[in-house]
């Protein structure tokens, strides 16, 4: 490619969706979602009087940073989440999948559960005490009668 002649759009596009692949963060579907949303807004620049390749860059500014898209992507597709976590895939990571998806029950579970158990033990054992002077004070009251 030349300094002097501008890089096809096509190209750009392809480059951009080979990123995104790369990156492993999103399916091939999701992947295709963002390329169709990049195209339209390419559509759209481009009827508004930018070059191919300035509304290509306008575009993917628009779209944010791949962190975000990742994040996002996540909080809307959390149940394919937890299946691609658990299932077993056919390149043989199934078991690290799922060692992945257990650890991260387990710290769910530390971090919310432990809280809540400690403080369910505090009223148990204050229910104790409280019972046990009860019941000394009724003890003392049947040795003076």
């Amino acid at each position: 490619m030349s300094l002097d002649q501008p890089p096809d759009t096509t190209a750009l596009i392809g480059e951009w969706r080979a990123f995104l692949d790369d990156r492993g963060e999103l399916e091939p579907d999701d992947v295709a979602e963002l390329e169709d949303h990049l195209r339209s807004e390419m559509a759209d620049l481009a009827d508004s009087g930018l070059s191919a390749q300035e509304a290509f860059l306008v575009a993917v500014q628009r779209l944010g940073a791949i962190d975000a898209i990742s994040h996002e992507f996540g909080r809307e597709y959390t149940g394919r989440l937890w299946k691609q976590l658990t299932v077993s895939p056919a390149d043989g990571e199934g078991r690290h999948r799922l060692l992945t998806a257990g650890g991260l029950a387990v710290a769910a579970a530390t971090r919310y559960s432990q809280p809540m158990l400690g403080l369910m033990l505090c009223v148990f054992a204050g229910w104790i005490w409280h019972r046990n002077s009860v019941l000394r004070e009724l003890e003392q009251g049947i040795d003076n009668a």
